[in-house]
Parts: C-alpha cells; structure tokens; sequence
C-alpha cells in the first residue's frame, strides 16, 4: 500500500467512525472524537510533508498521486 492510499483508507476510516456516532454511548462518541482527531491531524502532516517535496524528491507518478489523495485541484 502506498503513501496516498493508506491516507486514503485512513479518511475512509474516519467516514466510518463518525458514522457511528449516533449508535454508540457517549464514551465511545468521545474516544471516537480523539482518535478522528489524532488521525487528521497524522493525514495533515503526512500531506504537507508529501506535498511540500521538492520535484527532485518526488517522481511524477508519486506527485499527481499525493495531489489526489490530498484533493489538490490541477
């Protein structure tokens, strides 16, 4: 799996989980908010990190795959 996908299986992830908010106790509602918290605050620094590479670090193929996971607009 790479970079973008696991970014992009990570969002698909906090899809589920706040999907779950409205079926599970408060408890879990609140551990629910901190771990989606911890993730997009993990999937920001891994897209600002892959996206603020230089082209000399990052071969085309890898770039256009970051800029979608990232949703960057061409």
């Amino acid at each position: 799996m790479t970079g973008p996908e696991h970014y992009q299986a990570a969002e698909q992830l906090l899809k589920q989980v706040t999907s779950l908010n409205g079926i599970v106790s408060e408890e879990t509602r609140h551990a629910n908010t901190i771990a989606a918290a911890q993730a997009h605050f993990t999937a920001a620094l891994a897209a600002a990190t892959a996206l603020s590479s230089t082209a000399d670090g990052m071969d085309g193929l890898d770039r256009a795959a970051w800029d979608q996971a990232a949703g960057v607009q061409a």
